[in-house]
């Protein structure tokens, strides 16, 4: 009896190197080379721990610091262009790169056949700025030749080129039927910015984003409730912890900063920020306002009699009920599993925010 054999390394290489065509000249393009990076992101770990680097691969690193903005470049090794060199630099690379405060770059040469040269690289850091990935994602160059490989969800891979170009790429094991997590973030930061002042919209924007993009790799689930600023269900809440000023305004903290952008003020966000992944993490919903304003964590929503029956978790009963008064007091409700999978509900967006 014949035995067929399918290979997806096969596939994924096809897919990277009809990606690559469209970008790089063909004596850099390394389809193999690009392929072992994107598999070994995608469940990469040291010492029992997942990590999730942010991985730029470049002709030069001059592309990194002009394109990109990055800053102190620090070069770690250099070898040919194999999959061995895709082991060595991540496991030399990713333990420094893991809080985002650094990048891993790989400058491969414009030539072909040259040694490439590993490091790392000091990224944007500040709280209320876009990340150097998403820097990457606004770009429209052909000009320069670069790629970010970043793992965006449970085993999906985002590929983005300088000259607005893209992949996501579900691996073995990722969730076809959860909401991509991309499509997630952007549902929750147009909800949470959507009654917020024009001139604080943006920033505020930038500051949940880094926050929220640590939900997609948190080992923990998590349940979000987005509130109006009129008319909100508190009621449906039981034994929240409900925060009280000066802690809850996110956005009069963004505008101490634009005002005097001191010392205290960016360790004001910054210190936000870690408390409100805190709050993520821990057990209950958190919940915020539709202009910005944290309101509380470890809150509780009863699920109807005929949700108990249904199948799923005490969280996702938990998301089915907070789904169900969406549009009633409540503009968003947001899910992430404890194994990854992401979905969420919202009422419409305006217009102008789309």
């Amino acid at each position: 009896m014949a035995i067929e054999t399918f290979s997806f390394r096969y596939k994924l290489v096809e897919t990277v190197e009809r990606f690559l065509a469209d970008q790089w000249p063909a004596q850099i393009r390394h389809a193999d080379f690009f392929a072992e990076m994107i598999g070994s992101l995608a469940g990469h770990r040291e010492e029992g721990a997942s990590l999730y680097p942010v991985v730029f691969v470049c002709a030069s690193v001059d592309d990194i610091t002009q394109g990109l903005g990055g800053k102190d470049p620090i070069a770690l090794g250099h070898g040919p262009i194999t999959r061995q060199l895709v082991q060595q630099a991540l496991k030399q690379c990713a333990p420094l790169a893991e809080r985002r405060q650094w990048a891993i770059f790989i400058a491969i040469g414009q030539e072909g056949g040259q040694p490439a040269t590993y490091g790392v690289f000091r990224t944007e850091n500040s709280p209320l700025s876009p990340t150097t990935f998403g820097s990457l994602r606004a770009l429209s160059r052909e000009d320069i030749f670069l790629i970010g490989l970043l793992q965006i969800g449970e085993n999906v891979i985002e590929v983005r080129s300088a000259n607005g170009e893209g992949l996501h790429l579900y691996l073995s094991g990722a969730r076809m039927g959860s909401k991509h997590p991309q499509q997630v973030t952007q549902a929750f930061i147009r909800a949470i910015s959507r009654e917020t002042r024009a001139d604080l919209k943006q920033p505020l924007r930038d500051f949940y984003y880094r926050v929220i993009t640590e939900l997609t790799r948190d080992i923990h689930g998590s349940l979000i409730a987005v509130l109006p600023v009129s008319g909100a269900r508190m009621d449906i809440f039981s034994d929240a912890v409900w925060l009280e000023e000066p802690y809850l305004s996110i956005p009069a903290t963004i505008e101490a900063y634009a005002i005097n952008p001191g010392i205290e003020e960016i360790s004001s966000l910054y210190s936000r920020a870690s408390l409100i992944r805190g709050m993520l993490s821990c057990d209950g919903i958190t919940l915020f306002r539709s202009d910005g304003v944290l309101l509380g964590y470890n809150a509780f929503i009863q699920p109807t009699r005929a949700m108990r029956q249904t199948l799923g978790g005490a969280r996702r009963r938990a998301f089915e009920a907070l789904a169900g008064h969406v549009g009633h007091g409540v503009n968003l409700a947001l899910y992430r599993s404890q194994d990854g999978g992401l979905d969420y509900i919202s009422i419409p967006e305006k217009a102008e925010q789309n």
